[in-house]
């Protein structure tokens, strides 16, 4: 994302504002982004303070200040700089300045010159020469090496760009509302796991077809606001990948409050895969065992519902089941999930409605939770799913018998 200084606004007359996004179809802008890639290609190796310099000469080489400041920032955001491990680096520079001060001044008398002391500190630590002048500054910033930069061709650094304006200004939210609309179940998890993953704070209600979400911004977190804006900035690109939305931000901007919208018109690109298609192996296998096992009154099938808990987290079920007039829903807590399994099931039990279930590994949970609780929406396994005790469990909660 851009930092407030290189942000190009838009407000209007009705409190709306919005990024002044560039036209993937201007040449002269396609050329700047060309030149700002290329200069990264050519100092592959180099120091960041060469690179810089050439940077600089860059940004005022004519066109737009923001616009040419914002391609560098974009272009630092996406490369890898490499420097000497600081503790090394500090190491090497007391040996060298402990050296130094013990025979001040260098160079005169029978004390040993300032090569020679650098070829004793190179000894000591089995470095040449060579390396431990490198070394003797190489943890300050300038120092880093550009080892690799954006492979983007211009037009989808130029898309980056866009987005990342974008995200500049989320930055700056109070609050959000989102409205999803015919959105499938694949990509409904999906997000919702992004919104789990960045920790960010939401409740969710149904308008007819539609979902509505409500995130708090970063300008209502009393703690910790520039860490949850860039989570929450971090999140769009998510929000990208469906094909039906609307973002509606209330932004404190500059002490004054502004409307600003996001929606599949503004032609903003996500670059997150869509991974949520990926459905585990035994996952599947779960859901054939099932077949064989459920009796002919009960149907099970991919589950497209989410449940909030509490507006801090969200239960997206893997399952749903269809039986005796009921529903019944089941979430596969996978041992690979990054989990903080304790505070997710005190809001699931707080907030999740009994037709909720959880299989959960016993490899996620404590021996002393699986001892003291009784809750019998919870079905435990070891190495995979049992599809008998999920079988079990649904139908009797479906059927209305006793567990």
């Amino acid at each position: 994302m851009l930092k407030q200084d290189q942000l190009r606004l838009r407000i209007g007359a009705d409190k709306s504002i919005r990024p002044a996004y560039v036209s993937l179809g201007n040449c002269g802008l396609r050329q700047r982004a060309s030149q700002v890639l290329d200069t990264f290609q050519a100092y592959l190796g180099s120091t960041r303070g060469e690179l810089d310099e050439e940077l600089a000469r860059f940004v005022k080489g004519g066109g737009d200040l923001k616009i040419n400041r914002g391609f560098v920032e974009l272009a630092l955001n996406l490369a890898q700089f490499e420097g000497a491990t600081p503790g090394l680096a500090r190491e090497v520079r007391a040996a060298l300045f402990a050296r130094g001060a013990a025979h001040f001044p260098l160079g005169l008398g029978d004390g040993p010159d300032r090569h020679a002391m650098v070829a004793e500190v190179a000894r000591q630590f089995g470095h040449s020469t060579a390396e431990v002048e490198r070394l003797m500054f190489a943890d300050l910033k300038e120092a880093q090496v550009l080892e690799r930069s954006s492979s983007l061709e211009p037009i989808p650094f130029m898309e980056r760009y866009n987005l990342a304006l974008a995200q500049g200004l989320l930055v700056h939210a109070v609050s959000v509302d989102v409205v999803l609309r015919n959105a499938s179940a694949t990509r409904l998890r999906q997000l919702f796991r992004y919104l789990k993953f960045f920790e960010l704070l939401f409740d969710i209600e149904s308008d007819g077809d539609a979902l509505l979400v409500h995130i708090d911004g970063p300008m209502s977190v009393l703690k910790q606001t520039k860490g949850y804006g860039v989570k929450l900035a971090t999140f769009l690109p998510a929000l990208l990948l469906l094909d039906d939305f609307e973002l509606a931000a209330d932004v404190r901007w500059k002490r004054r409050r502004y409307s600003f919208v996001v929606t599949p018109a503004d032609g903003l690109v996500s670059h997150y895969a869509p991974k949520g298609g990926w459905v585990p192996r035994e996952l599947l296998q779960l859901r054939s065992r099932l077949d064989e096992l459920l009796p002919p009154e009960v149907k099970v099938k991919e589950a497209a519902h989410v449940v909030s808990l509490g507006g801090r987290n969200v239960y997206v079920p893997d399952l749903e089941f269809r039986g005796y007039g009921k529903r019944a829903f089941l979430e596969v807590m996978w041992p690979w999930k990054k989990l903080k399994w304790s505070r997710y099931y005190e809001q699931f039990a707080n907030h999740a409605p009994p037709n909720a279930f959880l299989c959960l590994s016993t490899k996620v949970a404590s021996k002393t939770f699986q001892k003291t609780n009784k809750d019998p929406r919870v079905i435990y396994y070891r190495a995979t799913p049992l599809a008998d005790r999920v079988a079990q469990a649904v139908v009797a909660f479906l059927a209305g018998q006793e567990n």
